[in-house]
């Protein structure tokens, strides 16, 4: 717990700092990823590759079973996104990609 609990205080500071290097070491998990990645078929095959494609960081989102992946750019998003489905679809899973930008002006109330 310990573990998880420092590495999102790094997130901050590295999202405060705009440290693109700090951001993807404070994405580490030693409490949820590994049991969950299990439960979500081709998860980890998803994680990895998009890891191999140079994503800042990519891992679980919420409890599962949606995977979240950040680029630095959004070159490869369309590549990882299309390998993405490919792996589910071979576990006779459908499965949609969002590409969104990130936002500096927080939380907005309409």
């Amino acid at each position: 717990a310990c573990f998880n609990i420092a590495h999102s205080s790094l997130m901050v500071a590295a999202i405060q700092t705009n440290d693109l290097e700090l951001f993807s070491k404070s994405a580490q998990d030693k409490l949820h990823v590994l049991s969950r990645t299990k439960l979500i078929p081709a998860a980890q095959n998803i994680l990895d590759m998009a890891k191999e494609h140079f994503a800042l960081m990519a891992t679980i989102s919420g409890s599962g079973a949606s995977l979240i992946v950040f680029l630095e750019d959004d070159i490869q998003s369309p590549e990882i996104g299309s390998k993405a489905k490919e792996l589910w679809l071979k576990e006779k899973l459908e499965s949609k990609s969002l590409v969104t930008d990130v936002s500096n002006s927080g939380a907005l109330i309409y």
